[in-house]
This record gives structure tokens, sequence and C-alpha cells, in this order.
């Protein structure tokens, strides 16, 4: 059984949590996330949403691990973040998710000072912001961007860095192919490798096809900017990642330890059994799909949920429909384990297309990966992962940052009225050596313990 850590930093969930120890209180910080992720989902499109969670707590936490207190004040994305980084510049500071947006001078292009911010679970981040456009900021009509070279100079993005893209605010693949090309010491172009995984495609956001023009190296605009590679699973589409919950990752520090396993990371009560990406192949076109398989415990509800076509059903719309008619039943007479089964598991398909982004940035370097190549032509660049130096995590969700925080991943946040990036780069030498072992190909029993959660299965 894992130890608990005896860290004495204090930190914050919002007034209704009260506890000294920052290290032992992860689960009800996850929880607190969790929350603020279905209400931020929801709470536009189903009346009275906010509400609804509270008076329906013991079943919320139903679909949560064991150990949870409270869920904290959850109707605030900023809060939620402020909840997780603990100081900056070595100060305590109570509201850096409500003020992310103001450390940053405004001025288009400008290479502006760093600072530093810590979380609760002493991950320690540099973060600098950029502002990469001009003009209108609610479409890319009327838009100018900052270029190739000035943007992966500013922000020191490493060649054959990789991106999971979540959901941007600005264009960051317009960005990376503008202007002349990006070249390295040597006269070596950059490259930056764009992953699609079967965690991005499950995720209901748009997502750029690495079967795009922007990724063909015949395009016309390939020459320009950095080379952007289209990269795509090279796994048998039987396999299946399956995640869930350890109930002994109770501190902060084992949720961003190595020693621990990233499939055991995604917080809920439940199995969630993610298949590999299923192609469909249509003449020159190749659409993208991937199944989920979401299996309670307990054995009084052994019909799990069947997913096909996650993607599509993991959509607000589509879950809203679901989510009202099991609202309708909870607390009534006619409720059942099955109708919480459901309300729950709807809820936590949505967060998983955020929250699964965020592991699969822990595990890309255990994932085969080759760059795509359209039907019916040779076979292009082979075991990607092995050459990949860092991976990001793009995003415009607090919520979703605040948790790749958490686990220490590096990303970069993009805001839509300031029309800027800010990035977060691991800065303590304890953060680093730890993200640098992820990236070692001889840590064997790390990635036979990886390879634990994969099985190779026809799902149900």
């Amino acid at each position: 059984m894992a130890t608990k850590d005896k860290g004495k930093g204090k930190g914050k969930t919002g007034s209704s949590v009260d506890t000294t120890e920052v290290s032992e209180r992860i689960l009800d910080v996850l929880a607190n996330l969790s929350a603020t992720d279905s209400w931020h989902d929801f709470h536009s499109d189903i009346s009275g949403f906010r509400e609804t969670i509270e008076r329906n707590k013991e079943i919320y936490c139903e679909g949560l691990p064991l150990g949870v207190k409270t869920l904290g004040h959850f109707h605030d994305e900023g809060r939620a973040l402020s909840n997780v980084i603990e100081s900056k510049d070595g100060v305590k500071i109570e509201d850096f998710g409500e003020k992310l947006v103001t450390f940053n001078n405004k001025i288009f292009s400008d290479n502006q000072r760093e600072y530093s911010v810590k979380t609760i679970n002493n991950s320690e981040y540099s973060v600098k912001p950029l502002v990469v456009a001009e003009g209108s900021s609610k479409s890319d009509t009327g838009k100018s961007y900052i270029n190739a070279i000035d943007f992966t100079r500013i922000l020191e993005l490493e060649n054959e860095c990789a991106i999971i893209i979540d959901a941007t605010a600005v264009s960051i693949l317009s960005i990376f192919k503008k202007g002349p090309q990006v070249l390295e010491p040597g006269n070596v172009r950059k490259k930056i490798y764009y992953v699609l995984t079967p965690e991005v495609v499950n995720d209901p956001a748009g997502k750029t096809s690495v079967a795009e023009k922007i990724f063909d190296p015949s395009s016309p605009g390939y020459a320009n900017g950095v080379e952007l590679i289209g990269c795509e699973p090279n796994t048998p589409e039987s396999i299946n990642y399956n995640y869930s919950y350890d109930k002994y990752i109770v501190t902060g520090d084992l949720l961003k330890s190595n020693s621990t396993n990233t499939y055991d990371k995604f917080f809920s009560a439940f199995n969630f059994q993610l298949s590999e990406v299923q192609r469909n192949r249509k003449g020159k076109k190749t659409e993208y799909t991937t199944n989920l398989l979401i299996k309670s415990n307990d054995a009084r509800i052994p019909v799990p949920e069947n997913v096909q076509d996650s993607k599509t059903k993991n959509n607000i719309t589509f879950l809203t429909s679901l989510l009202v008619g099991a609202i309708k039943l909870l607390g009534s007479k006619n409720d059942s384990l099955k109708n919480n089964f459901l309300f729950n598991t709807k809820l936590q398909q949505k967060r998983s297309g955020d929250w699964l982004q965020v592991l699969a940035c822990l595990l890309l370097k255990s994932r085969a990966l080759k760059q795509y190549n359209p039907p019916g032509t040779a076979p292009r660049q082979q075991s990607i992962e092995k050459n990949i130096s860092k991976v990001y995590f793009v995003t415009h969700d607090r919520v979703a940052l605040a948790f790749a925080l958490l686990l220490g991943v590096e990303c970069i946040y993009t805001h839509t009225a300031t029309k800027s990036c800010y990035i977060f780069k691991l800065s303590s030498p304890a953060d680093l050596e730890q993200a640098n072992a992820r990236f070692l190909d001889n840590k064997k029993d790390e990635l036979n313990d990886i390879n634990k959660k994969i099985t190779e299965s026809v799902m149900m």
C-alpha cells in the first residue's frame, strides 16, 4: 500500500474545504475539478444544473473514487484553477486562475518576462505569455498572426516536440505554417509533431484531421514555417486502453509520480475502456472514430454503458438530452442505481474527452506512432514516438489546464480576448528529472506496468 506524503503546505479548494495538509486533500481537489467541469459543460443547457448537483451531491460522489469529502465551490473555472496554484514568484496567491490573463502586457509579438508558479503538489512551472495575433478576437477573419519563427523562438519550443490539442482560442496550426522556414542550428528544419491518439478522437471538440493538406508534404504551403507532421497510431485497431483510478493515489505526490500507472489516474469510480482509433476509409478520405465501454465495479450494475463512436456521443447536445431525463428521476420513487449510473457516466463521458487527452500526454512515448500517409501511398516516417523530445497539452479550458498541471504535464493555454498563448514549462530540477525519465527508452519496468492496462479484445 502506498504511504502518505507529509507535505506541510496549505492550499485552497473553496471555503467549504477545511484541511491543512495539501498533499492529503488531493481527492477533494480532483472532485472540485470534476464538478466544475460538469457545471461548466452543462449549466448553460440545463436550467438549475448547479443546484441539481448540490441537491444530489451524494449521488454525484458515487461516481467518484472513495474518500471524497467535498465538491467545494464548483461554479467558477477561475477558482478551480486557483485551487491548484499555490504561489506565483514565490508568493502565495489566492486568485491565480481569475487573474491569469492579466499577467500580460497585451503587446503583440513582445518577448515578455517569465514568471514562476508552484502547484499545491509542488510542481514548479515557468510561465510566459505571448500575444500571438492582432485584429479581431472573435474569428480568424481580419486577424493577423505572429510568424512561426518568432512564435517558436519566444516560447522556446523544442525541435521534435509533440502537441496534443484539446481546443484552442487561437489557431496554433496556422501560426506554425506562417512565414519562412524555421531552421535549427546546422540549417535543419524544425519539426513539430501533431498527434491524433484515441484520446484525441474521443473528445467531441472539433479537430484537424491528420489527412488535411496542412500536413501534406506535397502541398504548396508545406514549405512554410515548421515541418508540421501529422501522426496517427501504428497499433492494431483491436487494442483497448483501460482507464480507472487507483484508490491508493491519495496524495499529490503520488498523482504526478512516475511510480504510479498513468492509466490509473482518471478520476472516476468506474472503468473506462477506450478503443484504439478505428479507421473508416472513404475513397481518398479517412474518418476516425473510437468506442468507449464504461463499467461499474458495483455488482448490482452488471450492464456497462457501451458507447459506439464516442466522439459523437460525447457531444454536449446529445448528452444533455439523456441527462435531462436522468435528472427528473433523481431522488424520486422511480430512481434506481441504473439511473444514477447513467447520470454519472454521461457527465464523465464528457469529462473523459478533456482529461484522457491530458493523460495521453504522459503516455505518448509508450504508443507506437507513424506519419499519416494517404491510402494507396507509400509509408512515411515510422516510430515517431522515439523521436519526441517533449509533449505539450494545448487547451483553452482552465479546468483541463488545472488537471494537467497537477499531473506535471507541460501546457500551452490559449485565450480568446487577449489573443494570447501562455506556455507552462516545468522548471524545478526534480520535476524536470521526473519528466525526462518518462522519455527514456530503457524504463522497462515502467512500460510493463503501463502495458498491463492495454488489452486486445472485442468491445462489448
